[in-house]
């Protein structure tokens, strides 16, 4: 027998939001995954390629942007040694690729040196001295 003014209602309506209030957008996350954007400075205007050297973190893999054409970049670089790629294309200053990684916070950790470069015509190879690589979100 159910008495005017029960419980119940009351009842299965915070039953029915219980699971909302355990999603609190202050409850802590993990990590998330996704891309984080390799730039390149060079001191020229016609370079065809570089040698790209990633390290500080694990990598899920290496993608390029726009037309570039990347070489390598599979996930298998053992423990402690750079994962290292091939760019090629018509390079300028800017993005040249995508490295995908398990946790996006730790941009900090990760760096990419230019190991060594090529004219875009020749492929001759050049000094890698002012060039640069930038890992940024």
């Amino acid at each position: 027998m159910r008495h005017p003014g029960s419980l119940a209602p009351l009842a299965a309506a915070l039953l029915l939001l219980l699971p909302v209030a355990a999603c609190s957008k202050d409850a802590p996350t993990g990590p998330t995954r996704g891309a984080l954007s390799l730039g390149l400075t060079t001191p020229n205007a016609d370079d065809g390629a570089v040698l790209l050297a990633i390290d500080g973190g694990p990598v899920d893999s290496v993608t390029a942007v726009g037309a570039y054409r990347v070489y390598g970049g599979a996930a298998g670089a053992p423990a402690g040694t750079p994962l290292r790629v091939i760019v090629r294309g018509t390079l300028a200053a800017g993005p040249v690729a995508r490295v995908w990684v398990p946790d996006v916070s730790a941009v900090g950790a990760y760096r990419v040196t230019v190991e060594q470069a090529a004219a875009r015509t020749t492929y001759g190879q050049r000094s890698v001295s002012g060039y640069a690589g930038t890992v940024t979100r």
